[in-house]
């Protein structure tokens, strides 16, 4: 076989007090949830970064407490995503990757959440479509729909229409 594939199973944490009981011992101190944790996954996202970055001193306790093959899932900032909006990126993205160097061959994906607005998009035509963007656009969704010939598939028509909640 050349080469191999590893697929790792996880959460998006570890640390919920609602877990005490159906997967955690209730008396179990916060403190030793990541090692229990460890006992039933290789990995775990590390979601707190999303809004606060850990001292790298964090990330390195935390590899040093994990099992030789576990491995994190790190959530990038939202200060990199939602605040500077990936504009003048290079300075926090260094700052990042320094800290969690503190993970080594414990860092595996880094998550990013982007910043975007929902919008659906797809496909429509005759009632049936216009029922459906009219029900969306109610709720306050955006919609960038491709106008279709008839009620089903059909040719797609030379134009789109773009229509926002506002329009």
């Amino acid at each position: 076989m050349q080469g191999s594939r590893h697929i790792h199973i996880g959460t998006s944490g570890w640390h919920y007090k609602h877990w005490k009981g159906p997967f955690y011992q209730q008396e179990l101190p916060d403190r030793e949830m990541l090692a229990r944790y460890a006992e039933s996954f290789r990995t775990a996202e590390i979601n707190n970064s999303y809004y606060r970055l850990p001292e790298k001193q964090t990330f390195l306790s935390r590899r040093k407490t994990m099992p030789k093959d576990f491995v994190f899932a790190v959530k990038a900032s939202r200060f990199i995503t939602h605040m500077k909006k990936l504009k003048d990126r290079q300075e926090p993205l260094q700052r990042f990757f320094e800290r969690t160097q503190g993970l080594k061959g414990k860092l595996g994906p880094v998550l990013i959440t982007l910043g975007i607005e929902n919008r659906a998009l797809g496909f429509v035509g005759g009632f049936t479509g216009d029922e459906l963007e009219g029900r969306l656009l109610n709720e306050g969704i955006a919609c960038d729909f491709v106008r279709i010939a008839g009620e089903g598939p059909g040719p797609i028509s030379s134009s789109t229409t773009k229509r926002t909640a506002s329009s």
